[in-house]
């Protein structure tokens, strides 16, 4: 299982971890392309692209190559249950009355 990188602050863990794409990451526990990270968070294939690449840049993402598309996994145990436990307590806050959070 591969780590982040000792270097990572952690508002970079945690402003990584915040973008959509960490999300649908975390909660599909898979590895997605850009294409179907932007279909799962409502956006642009550019929008999620650029955010994905800084991502990676920082380890909190893998990519491997498939033909022409990039495919991103969360690899590293830490990062995936941050993102799942921030993911899971939004959703428990928004099942509990206080609305949009």
């Amino acid at each position: 299982m591969a780590c982040i990188r000792a270097e990572a602050s952690p508002n970079e863990v945690l402003r990584g971890g915040a973008h959509p794409g960490s999300a649908a990451l975390a909660t599909r526990r898979d590895e997605l392309d850009v294409t179907s990270l932007a279909r799962a968070v409502d956006a642009s294939g550019a929008a999620v692209s650029q955010p994905l690449a800084k991502l990676k840049l920082a380890d909190l993402v893998t990519a491997r190559t498939e033909g022409r598309r990039q495919i991103y996994r969360i690899e590293d145990a830490h990062i995936l249950t941050l993102v799942t436990q921030a993911v899971e307590h939004h959703a428990e806050l928004r099942n509990n009355g206080f609305g949009t959070v």
